[in-house]
């Protein structure tokens, strides 16, 4: 018990930039996005599984929706059994990331989407060793009236799955 909340504080120190809170957050808006990101890439390509990035905005009701959907079964189990997870921030409260940026930036390289896609959520679905990418199509999961279908969710999960070869 102690190891982990040493590693945990060891990882706040690391990645947290000064006078920045985000506790509280869905987000760790406060951390420097792009060691986040490289940090579960290499973990993630490492144990050869897929990588899934959340790409959203605390502000951001649809991301809020989204996080709800992914505590519910059998959604929050095949993410645990398939994944490793990272949460990235573009915003650092109602302002551009630069580091959230730039992750943006690598995603695109590796997923060749012709343009970045607008607005949140996003989630990206990375195979760290192939080295195939490809962004989530979320409005097939949601309704604004229900928001977002775990089932649904769990389905598109695995066509992305599919085409990463995993």
């Amino acid at each position: 018990m102690n190891l982990i909340l040493a590693l945990f504080v060891f990882t706040q120190f690391l990645y947290a930039k000064e006078g920045c809170d985000d506790t509280g957050k869905y987000y760790r808006e406060c951390a420097d996005q792009e060691k986040l990101f490289s940090h579960a890439f290499e973990k993630a390509r490492d144990s050869k599984r897929s990588l899934l990035i959340l790409v959203g905005a605390d502000y951001c009701p649809g991301c809020k929706q989204l996080h709800k959907a992914f505590e519910q079964e059998p959604l929050k189990s095949q993410i645990g059994k398939e994944f490793d997870f990272v949460k990235i921030s573009r915003v650092l409260g109602r302002e551009k990331n630069p580091s959230g940026e730039a992750v943006m930036d690598r995603l695109m390289m590796i997923t060749k989407a012709p343009q970045k896609p607008k607005g949140y959520p996003l989630l990206v679905f990375l195979n760290p060793v192939g080295g195939k990418g490809v962004f989530l199509n979320l409005q097939a999961t949601s309704s604004k009236k229900t928001g977002f279908d775990p089932q649904k969710l769990s389905a598109e999960i695995s066509k992305s799955q599919e085409y990463l070869g995993h």
